[in-house]
């Protein structure tokens, strides 16, 4: 019953909507000889795969295919917390996966975490989800950058993760997070980047591998709207000058210029 609805009520045509279900039974197919444990999901997948079939003018602009139904699916009061990158070892996936077991505690069920890409690690971090009865913890694997970035701008917060060890600094998915306009939790241990996050104001630095750290530093977000619209406000205004290409390039430029 609950399919039928949610197809109705952004689908007009009856095609359509027999194409939705004619999609999820073949992808509940594949799911049975590939990812046995993940048929409902996969079923799931292949019936709102064209959720926004009449929503969009996608054929003449694939880019907004995916991203139109990510702004249908975000459910009224949900709080999406995002990560989007590569899951491997250098990737503090584990301490949010973990961190969402921590806010379920808390009793904070519509806090949920968004893990974009894919990796080594993948496979491994959703078994754990799975084991702590993460319901609130997604894996939504590779999407495409028009999609990501929709996810981006979806979210609520977004958390630049690393384990403590990681040689990282300022990495190239930082521009695409501030673009997003969203405040920006932060465990990278790069002196240089903690101080960048702290003078800019774009977000918070926190230590990493710590579920309760994290947890914390959602849910005092959660309960600082006014907060997120400050920090999310100058995110936006550090991509615009600071990872703008042509704006970049034009200040590269004029330091060469003044060197010679």
């Amino acid at each position: 019953r609950f399919r039928r609805e949610i197809l109705m009520k952004y689908m007009q045509g009856e095609n359509y909507i027999t194409h939705s279900y004619a999609v999820e039974a073949i992808m509940k197919g594949l799911a049975k000889r590939l990812a046995p444990d993940q048929v409902e999901y996969w079923g799931i997948v292949g019936l709102l795969h064209d959720l926004d079939e009449e929503q969009c003018d996608w054929e003449h602009d694939m880019s907004v295919h995916g991203p139109t139904s990510v702004e249908i699916l975000k459910k009224e009061g949900e709080f999406w917390v995002t990560y989007a990158g590569t899951i491997g070892t250098s990737y503090d996936i584990r301490t949010m996966v973990l961190a969402g077991k921590e806010l379920m505690d808390r009793k904070l069920d519509n806090i949920k975490i968004k893990i974009l890409g894919n990796g080594p690690l993948k496979e491994e971090l959703e078994k754990l989800a799975q084991d702590q009865g993460c319901r609130n913890v997604e894996f939504l694997g590779y999407v495409s950058y028009p999609e990501m970035a929709a996810w981006l701008a979806k979210s609520d917060i977004l958390v630049n993760s690393f384990v403590k060890k990681a040689p990282q600094s300022i990495v190239t998915k930082i521009g695409d997070y501030l673009a997003a306009g969203k405040p920006m939790i932060n465990t990278c241990m790069s002196p240089e980047f903690r101080m960048k996050v702290e003078k800019d104001g774009f977000g918070i630095n926190i230590l990493p591998e710590d579920p309760r750290i994290l947890a914390d530093a959602v849910t005092d977000l959660y309960k600082d709207p006014e907060g997120r619209n400050r920090m999310g406000k100058r995110a936006r205004e550090i991509a615009m000058e600071q990872f703008d290409r042509p704006q970049s390039y034009k200040k590269i430029t004029e330091l060469i210029e003044e060197l010679t």
